[in-house]
Order: C-alpha cells, then structure tokens, then sequence
C-alpha cells in the first residue's frame, strides 16, 4: 500500500532518534500504515532500538487498542492485530530482539521481494550444515581413529614446543652474556633488585602464614 510524505518522514525521524509521545491516528490510517510497514516492526510501534520496554508496552497497547478486530470493523483489522502483536513480542525479548536486528540489518524494507522476518528466519533455521569431506567422514566412523590423531597431535606438538623453549633459551642466554658485558653494572642492579623482591615477598608470605 502506498504511504504518504508524512508518514516516510514519519519514518525516517524514528530511525535515527527517540521520539517523546507516539500519537497513532484512525483505525483505517493505522492498518493501511501497520501493513505498509510490516517488515519494520520498530516502525509499526514507532519506537527505536534504543526505546525501553516500557514505552514500547505502552505503544503497543495504545496501538493494539485501536486494530483490535473485535472494535475495529475496518478490513485487514485481524491481520494487522497479529503483525503488531508479533512486533511487540519480538521486540521485548532480548534473544528475538538481536536476532530481529540482525534481519534488520541485511534486509532492505523498501525492496518489493524482501523476505519478511519469518521467511529470514525460517531460511537461517533451513541453511545447509558445514559439509566434512567424504573422506575424513569415513575416517573419523572408524572406531579408535579419534584416539590415534589425538596421540598424533600429541607427538607432533610437544617436539614443536620442546624445539620453540629451547629456541628461548638459546635466545636468552647470549642476550644476558651480551648485557652483562655491555651494562655489568646495571646488569648487577637489576639482579640485586629481583633478590630483594624475591626475599620481601617470601618474608610477607611467611608472615601472612604465621597470623593465620
């Protein structure tokens, strides 16, 4: 259904900041504008992601109010109930919220073929799992496989590990040798400095053991 300039810059305000008091019109401008908008469930509600549950409850009942089938005598009046009763429940549980974001974020509501929430949804529960190679999938059914490959990490990465220490070490000796001939004093300062660490919190330890 077409809308007006009013209702697009109507729009355009709630997207980038939160309005005060959200004023809903006649039944008949409602529903034409809940089913123009009903991939846009923060626009059926005229709220933000930043608004709080509590003013997003009370646009919804304000709203729900004036849609109810049971008053409203206005056709599409029990379709757009439903669409603003699914907008408020998306939007005040957190978990549908982010995922409804997420849709939000990679659909565009002004595209004629955008999926709606619930075919996105349905098409992320519907994507196809990572496919493992036919191969390693034999492999892995093979009873004790798993037990071998882990003994096999094992022996390929503890060499791995052994061969990176050493490499440290050898690093680190001639770097001490080479600071101990360039800065000895210095070299000596840093020594004495550690001891006297090492000493003070072993006294503190000492004592913390004695009071308890």
């Amino acid at each position: 259904m077409a809308t007006s300039s009013g209702e697009e810059s109507d729009l355009n305000r709630l997207k980038t900041k939160v309005d005060g008091e959200a004023v809903f019109r006649d039944p008949e401008t409602e529903i034409q504008r809940i089913l123009a908008f009903q991939k846009n469930y923060y626009a059926i509600l005229k709220v933000t992601k930043e608004s709080d549950p509590s003013q997003i409850k009370k646009n919804y009942y304000k709203l729900s109010r004036i849609v109810h089938p049971d008053k409203c005598k206005v056709e599409h009046a029990e379709e757009a109930f439903k669409i603003v009763g699914i907008a408020y429940d998306t939007l005040t549980n957190p978990a549908k919220k982010a995922l409804y974001n997420r849709y939000a974020s990679n659909v565009d509501f002004n595209a004629e073929n955008a999926d709606t929430y619930a075919d996105w949804e349905a098409k992320q529960a519907t994507m196809p799992p990572v496919k493992i190679p036919k191969w390693l999938e034999t492999i892995l059914r093979i009873r004790g496989v798993g037990f071998v490959c882990m003994i096999l990490l094992i022996v390929i990465f503890v060499p791995l590990l052994l061969i990176f220490l050493i490499i440290l070490l050898i690093v680190a000796i001639p770097t001490r040798c080479i600071a101990g001939c360039l800065c000895p004093e210095k070299l000596a300062e840093a020594d004495a400095k550690a001891r006297e660490d090492f000493e003070r919190a072993n006294q503190q330890e000492g004592g913390t053991s004695d009071n308890v």
